[in-house]
């Protein structure tokens, strides 16, 4: 039987089949802290990653972070264009809640300079997309980052994992500023290099006493076994990917069952549409909470210059962000990950390969995309500081000039 589009009349509600780890009842206990130097990625995927436990990691090695001044942020990357936020003053929650069509763009090295004065903040940037989402890993600023050697492009400790993209966030404040409380849906990395930051997190346990924009507009909100909240119901699996799109790539590589997964595509298509009818239609995200700071049962952690949080997916935070006495701004970077299904392991932490292949095709493209575009100026004679480095032409200018004189 055809299934109709009717809008639910049903009442707000949450399905939580979520199971992993999550604080005893009224235990605000900290968080355990380890040296990520003293485990291996399996034993990091089987105690944390596996179990949904958020951890914080510390290292000895901290001299790189003398590396990221405002200064040598601002002579590596200066030039790289970035869209800020601007500090809501009428609100608790200062940043974060606002989309990319509010902000303000400008180089990066004119936000390093006005951070302070006009109450800026660099977050999240926007990326190219396709259909699918994203087709880069990072932007230009946080890649000049990595080429340079000051960042990683992979955390080997994530071990299989895939990534989705790297962020920044930096900015300037005496006081404290908040992100509010919300939830990513995606593991998350977060790297602290500068400030200090108060973490208030909650278990996707408590997802029905912390309602959130998404979840109050759509009766479909699902949690499912690792955490992951969707707000459109079993349209989204636990590692994030729509099952539409999943059945499109399995088209692609089945032609035995092809005919059997278009009618499976068809009936996803037509479930994709019913569960998208109550979502959210305002500005504000879908995964911020209602109430724009932390309550009821939480964890509170202080991360200082060094320490690293693993956060897994759909686990509720607030950040409070502030400088502190070594440093005039406060900045981290963070690592998101597709997270792992339930029953995922070590070796394969996903029902299948459809991240890790859409991944490397988009790799496999952008890389073809670099030499035709090489060629291209190659052919069209342009400037050789477009083709090569300093250093590669002022040694051809070197041995240009010796063979003249050898010439004479």
């Amino acid at each position: 039987m055809a299934k109709k589009l009717t809008k639910s009349k049903q009442s707000y509600r949450v399905r939580n089949l979520y199971k992993g780890w999550c604080p005893n009842s009224g235990n605000k206990q900290w968080l355990e802290r380890i040296n990520a130097e003293c485990i291996s990625p399996e034993q990091f995927y089987n105690r944390y990653i596996k179990r949904r436990m958020p951890v914080v990691l510390t290292s000895s090695n901290t001299e790189c972070l003398s590396g990221f001044s405002v200064r040598a942020l601002e002579g590596i990357a200066g030039d790289c264009r970035v869209v800020v936020e601007t500090a809501d003053p009428e609100s608790y929650q200062q940043f974060g809640r606002t989309d990319s069509t509010s902000r303000k763009h400008m180089k990066f090295s004119e936000f390093l300079n006005r951070m302070k004065e006009d109450e800026l903040y660099c977050s999240t940037q926007p990326l190219p997309e396709d259909k699918h989402g994203p087709t880069r890993i990072t932007s230009p600023h946080i890649q000049r980052f990595i080429d340079r050697g000051m960042l990683p492009d992979q955390l080997p400790l994530m071990g299989n994992m895939q990534l989705y993209q790297i962020n920044s966030w930096i900015g300037c404040s005496e006081d404290g500023t908040s992100s509010g409380f919300h939830h990513d849906y995606h593991d998350n990395f977060y790297f602290l290099i500068s400030g200090e930051k108060q973490f208030r997190i909650a278990s996707p346990h408590f997802t029905s006493e912390q309602p959130t924009f998404g979840s109050k507009k759509n009766p479909n909100t699902l949690v499912h076994k690792n955490g992951l909240i969707s707000y459109i119901g079993d349209s989204v699996r636990e590692d994030g990917a729509r099952r539409a799109d999943v059945l499109r790539w399995k088209v692609r590589q089945d032609d035995a069952n092809e005919e059997s997964l278009k009618d499976q595509l068809e009936e996803q298509i037509l479930d994709d549409m019913m569960n998208q009818e109550n979502l959210a239609t305002d500005t504000t995200p879908p995964s911020f909470c209602i109430e724009s700071t932390a309550h009821g049962e939480y964890i509170t952690e202080t991360l200082r210059p060094g320490d690293m949080l693993y956060l897994p997916a759909s686990f509720y935070h607030e950040v409070i962000s502030f400088n502190n006495d070594q440093s005039d701004h406060h900045m981290a970077v963070n690592y998101w990950y597709y997270p792992p299904c339930s029953e995922g392991t070590f070796e394969h932490p996903y029902e299948d390969d459809f991240w890790k292949e859409r991944w490397e095709g988009l790799a496999a493209r952008e890389s073809n995309r670099m030499s035709i575009n090489r060629d291209r100026m190659r052919r069209n004679k342009l400037p050789l500081k477009f083709q090569y480095t300093d250093k590669e032409i002022l040694r051809f200018i070197r041995k240009t000039e010796a063979k003249k004189r050898g010439s004479h």
